[in-house]
């Protein structure tokens, strides 16, 4: 036996060492030659030009095939501009064919390079690049013939523009092959490929960002008609294969698709990878679970201002839908979504139906429906009825504020039915249909670790009034209690954000307080690196979108709140029986009321204008105030010259506030103005050495202050 090993392992050294010498020795012979014959017979059949930087022959690393390969190739279109660039083309052929009067090539490898696809505003492709043949197959002679059955694309980056249907995508094939009779009218090309999707862009909207993708087809191909009937075609993304059946037909300037594209199991979650990238990032982790299937029929002309009808059917049962985002899972659910562009593309028969929605969270039901015909003018049919549980649903609102939720708000019979264009008109909202009722019931989100409860409280939906009944808010060592009614809310609902109609949200409403802490209200909506990734995006570019969101929300407000409120603080500043009214109007905020504090009676009227850059107007007028207590609860106004150590008296005073803040919402101190005509009665100045002094120092410490000083 060991006698026998080793004469085998001989034999096999000598074999190897043979193929390596004949490899040489064919490739000394043959590489310089045959390479010439293969470029010259690949210009012959192209109508454009191609350039190559070097040709050279290998046998061992295309064994048992001879290899000729292009390095360096760049071949033009039929415009004049880049077709392919590849750092690698090589053309393949058997080795027994050497021996031969006549080598037939009929491999082609592509490697390490780009490809760019276009069709221009006329419909008329880049690619055109052979000349015509009226044979199926190439005649013998002398020299090398190209009759391709194989065709390999190694780490190739595709392009492709298509003007007339506003379509752009880029594709990393990684590998790919088509196996077929390319010389000949009719075959059957058989393909597979795996590839990484770049994007796609369909009429400005890009899907599939980054998502790998694989196929196997098998198709038949009838160049002389521009048929390509699809007889196997297997498409996956993700845990979803798709199966396309159907034929595809070039018509002149236009195509005809006659396809059927089903998918009879996957998974919810990896489909919505088809959505559009801006809609994914919401709904990204989405995991589902359930008997899902999708059908698409797409039928009709494309090119030409024609589209072909698409209809794509979505149904799930007894499935299951959860996400990280999410604290549970929504159980039993059902649905059936339909989209249907209409016959011929027709915007009038076109529709988008999600129904019999069903879904239980711990023995809560909540059931939609939602129909939207006619999408370019979109006539809108929405039901809604249920539980929406928080604890469930909190993590869904994408804010990084919020960490926690519960209770339920109850949805009963919310409707909304009209169309889209007379819901966002105040004068067409009499041919629109709305109702439905909110009822919250200890329902809390945790926003910047303060629970915020809506321990009681109704709104209703009437048409276009808004109605909110006893709604209790409690948190933050605050308590508010809000009733009030408000027009226009549909049309404000679905404004568009520059207010193109001017439609405003009328209202008028009562708020009660017991007591208003609103250092820690503020600090709800608060921006800081503790609940922002600050890697991802900076604390001021966040704080200036709150101030562009909050501009945009304020511009459609125009009512009053009337504000009674027992007690609050702000700071160390400590009031009591504030009553006054807050009036919205044009993107301005008026504050008119009257309070107690610091042992005096203050009244405030000013203006907070919400532009991109804030600014408040206001004139605060003091009366028997205790200077002492008006010193130290305002901190001493920043400076230690004249503090509450050194005043005593009761102080009357005219005070004019010219406050500003920048776009990122940092308050501009070297730009506050302040004016103030002071007097005090019995008061004392405590350890200072004259008044003059004192007007000296508060001069040089605040020089944007002036005071007014009565004294004697």
């Amino acid at each position: 036996m060991r006698t026998f090993l080793k004469r085998l392992f001989v034999i096999l050294l000598v074999f190897i060492a043979i193929v390596i010498v004949l490899a040489l020795i064919i490739t000394a012979f043959f590489s310089d030659n045959l390479g010439r014959q293969i470029v010259g017979q690949v210009k012959k059949q192209l109508k454009t030009e191609l350039t190559v930087g070097k040709v050279d022959m290998t046998i061992l690393s295309s064994f048992p095939y001879a290899a000729i390969n292009l390095r360096q190739v760049k071949l033009k279109d039929t415009r004049g501009r880049s077709l392919l660039e590849a750092g690698n083309v090589s053309f393949r052929f058997g080795l027994y064919s050497l021996l031969g009067s006549q080598i037939e090539v009929s491999s082609l490898k592509v490697s390490d390079g780009a490809l760019w696809v276009q069709h221009d505003r006329r419909g008329k492709g880049n690619y055109d690049i052979f000349k015509p043949s009226d044979k199926e197959t190439p005649s013998t002679g002398d020299g090398p013939t190209i009759a391709l059955e194989e065709a390999l694309l190694d780490n190739i980056e595709l392009a492709y523009v298509d003007e007339p249907s506003n379509q752009n995508m880029r594709v990393l094939v990684e590998n790919a092959s088509f196996v077929g009779q390319f010389n000949a009218h009719r075959f059957t090309l058989a393909s597979n490929a795996t590839l990484l999707s770049r994007f796609i862009d369909i009429d400005s909207v890009r899907y599939l960002d980054g998502k790998q993708l694989a196929y196997t087809a098998k198709i038949a191909v009838d160049m002389e008609k521009g048929r390509y009937q699809l007889e196997e075609v297997s498409l996956s993304l993700d845990d979803n294969t798709f199966k396309a059946y159907g034929f595809m037909e070039s018509r002149g300037k236009s195509s005809y698709y006659d396809l059927y594209i089903n998918n009879e199991q996957g998974n919810l979650a990896s489909l919505t990878q088809l959505l559009p990238s801006n809609y994914t990032a919401y709904i990204a982790d989405l995991e589902s679970s359930g008997e899902f299937q999708v059908k698409t029929l797409v039928k009709g002309e494309s090119g030409g201002g024609k589209k072909p009808q698409v209809r794509t059917e979505v149904i799930l049962e007894d499935g299951r839908l959860s996400s990280p985002k999410m604290d549970g899972e929504l159980k039993d659910l059902s649905f059936v979504m339909i989209y249907d562009n209409g016959e011929n593309s027709a915007g009038s028969g076109s529709y988008f139906e999600i129904r019999d929605f069903k879904g239980f969270y711990e023995r809560e039901l909540l059931e939609m429906a939602l129909r939207l015909d006619n999408l370019d003018n979109p006539d809108v049919h929405f039901a809604m009825d249920g539980a929406l549980p928080l604890h469930l649903v909190y993590g869904l609102l994408a804010s990084p504020l919020i960490s926690d939720g519960s209770g339920d708000i109850k949805i009963q019979a919310l409707t909304l039915d009209g169309r889209l264009k007379d819901m966002q008109s105040e004068y067409r909202m009499s041919r629109v249909r709305a109702g439905g009722t909110l009822v919250f019931d200890d329902a809390s989100l945790t926003i910047n670790n303060e629970k915020m409860v809506v321990d009681e409280g109704t709104v209703q939906l009437q048409d276009s009034v808004l109605s909110v009944s006893n709604f209790k808010l409690e948190g933050a060592g605050s308590d508010l209690l809000l009733n009030g009614t408000a027009s226009n809310f549909i049309p404000v609902l679905f404004a568009d954000s520059m207010n193109t109609q001017r439609v405003e949200l009328q209202f008028e409403a009562n708020l009660l307080s017991q007591n208003l802490d609103i250092d820690r209200l503020l600090q709800i909506t608060a921006v800081s690196p503790e609940n922002i990734d600050t890697t991802i995006v900076s604390i001021d570019s966040l704080k200036e979108e709150q101030i562009q969101r909050r501009e945009s929300i304020t511009q459609f407000l125009k009512g009053a709140f009337k504000a009674d409120i027992a007690a609050f603080n702000y700071d160390q500043i400590e009031g009591s029986g504030f009553n006054g009214t807050f009036t919205f109007l044009n993107n301005e905020l008026l504050i008119a009321g009257k309070t107690r504090a610091m042992g005096g009676n203050f009244n405030l009227d000013g203006q907070l204008f919400f532009e991109e850059e804030p600014r408040l107007k206001a004139r605060l007028v003091c009366q028997q105030v205790d200077v002492n207590e008006f010193f130290r609860q305002a901190d001493n106004f920043g400076q230690e010259v004249l503090t509450d150590k050194q005043l005593k008296g009761a102080l009357d005073s005219k005070i004019a506030i010219f406050a500003y803040w920048d776009k990122e919402g940092h308050f501009l101190m070297d730009r506050l103005r302040v004016l103030a005509g002071v007097s005090i009665e019995n008061g004392e100045l405590i350890e200072l050495e004259s008044a003059a002094q004192l007007f000296f120092l508060y001069q040089t410490k605040r020089p944007h202050a002036y005071p007014v000083c009565e004294y004697g």
